[in-house]
C-alpha cells in the first residue's frame, strides 16, 4: 500500500471548528503519503494534524491554467460575473448567499448598463441555471469561460474569487446577514478581502 498523494481543492479555504475529511488538517487521512497545498495556511493545518507526513506548497495549478486563457481590452458594455458557492449547513458561512443578493442582479441585469454573466458552484448549478434562464441572463458551468470574458467578478464564499483575482480580474466581495464578522475561519472570513472591495448591502 503506497498511500496517497493528496492536491488540495479549490483555493484552501477551511472553517474553524469544523472537523471534515474535507478541509486541510481534517481527519481520516492517515493513507496520505503526501501532501500537496495551495500556499503556507493550509500546510500549517496539514503539518500540525499529520506531522509525520510530508507537505508541499506548490500553488494552484488550476490557475496556472486560467492565467493563460486569452483576455481582450473590456467590453463596452462591461461584463459583470456573478460566481457562488453551493449551499453547505456545515456553518453559516458555507450557507447560499444568492437568495439575498439575487433582486439586485436581476436589477443590475435589467438596467443594461452592464452585461451580466452567471456562474456556480458545481453543486449548486441546476438550480442557479434555472435561475438565470428565467431571469434571461447569460449563464456559463465553465469558469474558463467567466475568466475570459469578466471584466468585474462578484463573489460570496467561492474559490472563483481568488482564482480570478490571482488572473488579474476585479474582485468584489459579497456578504450576507449570516455571515458572522466576529468568527474568522482564515482565508475568505476575512484574510482574502483586506484591502480589497467587499459589500454588504444589495
Amino acid at each position: 500500500d503506497r498511500g496517497f498523494v493528496y492536491l488540495e481543492h479549490g483555493a484552501g479555504q477551511t472553517y474553524r471548528g469544523v472537523e471534515s475529511p474535507s478541509y486541510s488538517g481534517g481527519p481520516n487521512r492517515g493513507r496520505v503519503a503526501l501532501f500537496l497545498t495551495l500556499h503556507d495556511e493550509p500546510a500549517r493545518r496539514e503539518r500540525a494534524r499529520y506531522p509525520q507526513t510530508p507537505v508541499e506548497v506548490i500553488g494552484s495549478p488550476r490557475v496556472d491554467v486560467l492565467a493563460k486563457i486569452p483576455r481582450g481590452p473590456r467590453s463596452e458594455p462591461p461584463v459583470v460575473a456573478f460566481a457562488w458557492h453551493a449551499h453547505m449547513k456545515i456553518c453559516p458561512e458555507t450557507r447560499a448567499t444568492y437568495p439575498f443578493w439575487w433582486p439586485a442582479v436581476k436589477r443590475l441585469h435589467n438596467d443594461g448598463a452592464y452585461r451580466v454573466l452567471g456562474h456556480g458552484h458545481p453543486r449548486e448549478w441546476r438550480r442557479l441555471a434555472s435561475w438565470y434562464e428565467t431571469a434571461g441572463i447569460d449563464a456559463t458551468a465553465d469558469l474558463a469561460d467567466v475568466i475570459a470574458r469578466a471584466d468585474l467578478l462578484c463573489v460570496d464564499n467561492t474559490s472563483a474569487g481568488p482564482e480570478a483575482a490571482a488572473c488579474g480580474i476585479p474582485v468584489l466581495w459579497l456578504d450576507a446577514p449570516h455571515y458572522r464578522r466576529d468568527v474568522e475561519h482564515h482565508g475568505r472570513f476575512w484574510n482574502w478581502p483586506k484591502g480589497q472591495v467587499s459589500c454588504d448591502d444589495p
